[in-house]
């Protein structure tokens, strides 16, 4: 949760240019971090619609974020 984070460089100071190069995270509220994720990003979107109906758009930004996508997809189904 990045929601209280009020500039870029304390994302340096917890780690997260190095975390996110050797994991996969779930970040909420990632608008200070956006340069820090670059292109190749999988987000998500979660609206409430009617409790406890929620709406989830899904999108990708990069083969690796794609290929991600792709996998969620593949397991669920969602069609």
């Amino acid at each position: 949760d990045l929601y209280r984070l009020e500039h870029e460089t304390e994302l340096l100071e917890l780690g997260l240019d190095e975390l996110l190069t050797t994991h996969i995270s779930l970040i909420e509220w990632p608008d200070i971090a956006r340069k820090l994720l670059g292109a190749d990003v999988l987000w998500m979107t979660f609206d409430v619609l009617q409790e406890p109906i929620r709406h989830i758009v899904v999108s990708a930004g990069g083969q690796r974020a794609l290929a991600l996508c792709s996998d969620l997809w593949s397991l669920h189904d969602l069609n």
